[in-house]
């Protein structure tokens, strides 16, 4: 049954991405914090409630060390017209429609995360929409999404507290 365990899948797999592109730009305190927010989404189940514990408290003592650094503002891919906003719109119209089709699949679906699961895909649906667009490099959307969550810093896990 596809459910909560699909949207943790996307998230643990996205922050361990950026935990490798900050370990290939030598960034150790961002690797180790996106790491341990990757296993906290990949491996949070099998923690159990004192596994996860001591994972805040590190994920804090990595924050609370102000070795977190900022990304390098580099150029930014100029994208004119009103054609930027179909990316974006695909995802809360596959949200919004998903909610409805995925409820009616019970044995695929889990029908109480029917609307976490279609908030994922129409993520997923975006993010191949803008590949066949825009045709960036593959670890592209991963390095911009990495920089956002840098600008953002430590304040982006706060609701997964």
């Amino acid at each position: 049954m596809i459910g909560l365990n699909f949207v943790y899948l996307i998230a643990g797999l996205t922050f361990l991405a950026f935990a490798g592109l900050s370990a290939g730009e030598r960034r150790w305190a961002n690797t180790g914090f996106y790491g341990l927010v990757a296993t906290s989404f990949l491996a949070g189940d099998w923690l159990g409630d004192l596994g996860n514990g001591v994972l805040v408290l590190a994920l804090v003592a990595i924050a609370a060390s102000g070795r977190m650094k900022r990304r390098v503002p580099a150029g930014e891919p100029a994208i004119r017209g009103a054609m930027v906003f179909v990316p974006a719109l695909v995802i809360p119209a596959t949200a919004l429609i998903g909610t409805f089709v995925f409820k009616q699949f019970p044995a695929l679906f889990d029908g109480k995360q029917a609307t976490l699961v279609a908030l994922a895909t129409g993520v997923l649906l975006a993010l191949a929409l803008c590949y066949a667009w825009l045709r960036p490099a593959p670890a592209e959307p991963f390095r911009a999404g990495r920089a956002l969550m840098d600008d953002i810093g430590w304040a982006a896990a706060l609701p997964q507290m």
